[in-house]
C-alpha cells in the first residue's frame, strides 16, 4: 500500500491534488511518518525553493522516492530540481505545462462580464488538466520503472488565448472577447481589482507565466500523458464542457454595467 506524503506549498492546490489522487487509489498523508512510501513535492512560487526542498527531505527516511512537481517553463525550479536529483533518492520530475484549473478557472468572474484580460498576445500554450497530471502521478506511485524520468504533461494541442475564448464562447453559447493589454497596464489593472497584496506576489503568481506564454515558452505539446497512462489528455474544449457551470452563470446587474464600461474603454483592444 502506498502512503504518499503530499507537500506542495500551496494549500488550495494540495487539497485538489489529494482529492484527485484518492480517486486513483493513491493514499496520501499530510505529515512525515515512518510508513511513507513516496514524497510528492512542489514549492510555493516566490519561496526559497532550495531551502524548502532540503527541509522536506530532512523529514523523511533516506531511500523514499521523490516525485517533484516543477514549473515546465522559465527555469525557475532548476535549482530545486538539482537538489532532488542529487539527494541520492529515486526521483521522477513531473512538469505540468499550464494547469487549466488555474489558467482558466481564474477567468470565471471576468467571463460573466463577457471578456477575459491577458497579455500573452498570440502565444500558444499546451494547457493540461489537473486530472491528467494526477493520472501520471498515480502511475508513478503505483507502477515501477519511472525512476530518473522527467515527464512534461500537456494537453493535445497548443492554443492561443483568442482561440481559448472562442472555444469557451461556443461551449457556453455567449460571445466573449479576449482583451490583450501591455504588461504594465495589465499589472496595474490586476493590482487594483484582483486582490494581490504586492507586485512581487503578482509577478510570481501571474505575470511570469503570462510572459512565458507570450514569448513562446509554453508552446509545448508532448505525448507523455498518454505514454505514461495509456489515456489521451483532455482538450480545452472537453475541460470547458466538464466545468461549464463555472462559466455559465447569469450576470448580475453590476456585472452587466461593468461589461458596458469595459466595452467602452477596451473595445479597441480585443484580439481575435
Amino acid at each position: 500500500m502506498s502512503r504518499t506524503l503530499v507537500t506542495t506549498g500551496n494549500a488550495q492546490f494540495s487539497e485538489a491534488l489529494v482529492a484527485a489522487l484518492a480517486r486513483h487509489r493513491v493514499q496520501t498523508v499530510s505529515a512525515p511518518e515512518p510508513e511513507v512510501t513516496h514524497v510528492l513535492m512542489g514549492v510555493r512560487p516566490g519561496s526559497d525553493k532550495v531551502t524548502a526542498v532540503h527541509d522536506v527531505l530532512r523529514q523523511v527516511p533516506d531511500g523514499v522516492p521523490v516525485i517533484f512537481l516543477a514549473n515546465a517553463f522559465g527555469g525557475s525550479d532548476d535549482a530545486a530540481i538539482d537538489v532532488v536529483k542529487s539527494s541520492e533518492r529515486p526521483w521522477t520530475i513531473v512538469h505540468p505545462n499550464a494547469l487549466m484549473e488555474y489558467s482558466f478557472g481564474s477567468m470565471a468572474p471576468q467571463i460573466l462580464m463577457g471578456c477575459a484580460f491577458g497579455m500573452s498576445q498570440r502565444g500558444r500554450v499546451g494547457f493540461v488538466g489537473l486530472e491528467d497530471v494526477v493520472r501520471v502521478i498515480a502511475r508513478i506511485v503505483l507502477d515501477r520503472g519511472h525512476e530518473a524520468q522527467e515527464y512534461v504533461c500537456t494537453g493535445p494541442q497548443a492554443l492561443d488565448m483568442p482561440t481559448v475564448l472562442a472555444t469557451l464562447s461556443e461551449v457556453i453559447g455567449r460571445h466573449l472577447d479576449y482583451i490583450d493589454l501591455p504588461e504594465t497596464e495589465l499589472a496595474d489593472l490586476m493590482m487594483q481589482h484582483a486582490g494581490f497584496d504586492s507586485r512581487e506576489d503578482l509577478e510570481v503568481n501571474v505575470l511570469c507565466h503570462l510572459r512565458a506564454w507570450r514569448d513562446g515558452g509554453a508552446d509545448v505539446v508532448t505525448t507523455d500523458v498518454f505514454d505514461v497512462t495509456g489515456v489521451p489528455p483532455m482538450s480545452a474544449r472537453e475541460w470547458f464542457e466538464e466545468h461549464r457551470s463555472q462559466f455559465s452563470g447569469k450576470p448580475s446587474l453590476v456585472q452587466k454595467a461593468a461589461s458596458r464600461v469595459i466595452q467602452a474603454r477596451y473595445g479597441g483592444r480585443v484580439l481575435r
